[in-house]
């Protein structure tokens, strides 16, 4: 076999140097490009984890003020309240609240006689007792909306004058007296009441007062990193 001059051998020598640095120099550039990925990803991870780990912080601080803060005109009794991260407004979680609340529905007329279990969640007046008038010999003395809780044994109740709420009995009622009710009356039993004695439904006066014997609290098991 005739052997090839010694520039033709240098030639194709130096043409396979050539194309083997070109393929190590791709390998290299390959391999920087998967190591600037990983980097990348790792560092992104690292910075959703670190995202994760401060609002599951402020979560725990802030977890039962979150649901209380929201508005109690808000329809429904279930709604979300979110927490955005201090670092990133797109990294955002959501928990449920549900409503606690006296009045099953609102009251729409001026009397509901013997009604009382279609409108009232008799075990969460506990959560808003004190704020109820509880005592028939007691006659408020500012024209603001009171809500008057009166047991099975308070069974007559004498007004002098005019006031403005709901008035739930839990028993038998009867309302003596002169004076004008504006708002409602809603009863587990009879209900009469002296001819001088008015009673005026007002839709203002009922959805202040069922709303503000609500409450939001945080359900339970609801914390999410997306809208539910």
């Amino acid at each position: 076999m005739k052997k090839l001059p010694k520039i033709h051998r240098a030639f194709v020598t130096i043409s396979l140097l050539i194309l083997l640095t070109s393929v190590l120099l791709i390998i290299l550039l390959f391999n920087d490009d998967s190591l600037r990925l990983h980097s990348s990803i790792a560092n992104q991870r690292q910075q959703y984890v670190r995202q994760h780990i401060d609002l599951q912080k402020q979560f725990q601080q802030q977890q039962f003020d979150l649901c209380q803060n929201l508005d109690l005109s808000l329809v429904g009794n279930f709604t979300t309240a979110s927490m955005t991260s201090s670092d990133s407004e797109e990294h955002q979680h959501f928990i449920w609240c549900q409503r606690q609340a006296l009045f099953k529905k609102s009251p729409t007329k001026n009397l509901n006689e013997e009604q009382f279990d279609n409108f009232i969640d008799k075990d969460a007046f506990v959560l808003f007792q004190a704020r109820a008038i509880q005592n028939v010999n007691y006659f408020p003395s500012d024209n603001g909306n009171n809500l008057f809780w009166f047991d099975q044994a308070q069974t007559e109740w004498n007004i002098n004058g005019n006031l403005s709420g709901i008035v739930i009995a839990t028993g038998d009622l009867h309302i003596a007296g002169k004076g004008k009710i504006t708002g409602s009356v809603i009863t587990q039993g009879a209900f009469s009441k002296d001819d001088t004695v008015t009673l005026s439904y007002k839709k203002v006066v009922v959805t202040e007062l069922v709303q503000s014997y609500s409450r939001w609290q945080k359900g339970e098991k609801t914390w999410h990193d997306f809208i539910p």
